[in-house]
C-alpha cells in the first residue's frame, strides 16, 4: 500500500484539479467494485480485498458527502454482496 504525506497531495492536487475534483458517481464506484469481484472470484487465491475507506463509526455517507466513504452508497452495496457471492460459494465448496 502507499500512503501520500498531506503536502504531497495537496501538490497532486493542485497539479491535476479536473481530475481529482470531478462530481460525485455513486454509481461508477458501484461498477467498479463489480469489475473487482467479477474479474477475481473466480481465482483459487483470491478470498477478498481491502475496501478503503470505512469509517469505524459505521456511519453512512451524507448525501453532499464527497469523501471516499463506500458506506451507504451503492458501492457499499456492491461490496455486500460480493462478500455474500464469495461466502457462498466457498460454503459451497466445504
Amino acid at each position: 500500500m502507499i500512503e501520500s504525506e498531506p503536502k504531497q497531495l495537496d501538490a497532486a492536487l493542485a497539479l491535476a484539479p479536473r481530475v481529482y475534483r470531478r462530481p460525485l458517481a455513486p454509481q461508477d464506484a458501484a461498477r467498479s467494485v463489480r469489475a473487482v469481484f467479477a474479474a477475481l472470484s473466480g481465482e483459487s487465491w483470491w478470498r477478498g480485498v481491502f475496501w478503503w475507506k470505512a469509517f469505524s463509526d459505521g456511519s453512512d455517507a451524507g448525501s453532499g458527502d464527497a469523501s471516499f466513504n463506500f458506506l451507504g452508497r451503492p458501492a457499499g452495496e456492491a461490496i455486500a454482496a460480493g462478500f455474500r457471492r464469495l461466502a457462498a460459494a466457498e460454503g459451497a465448496r466445504r
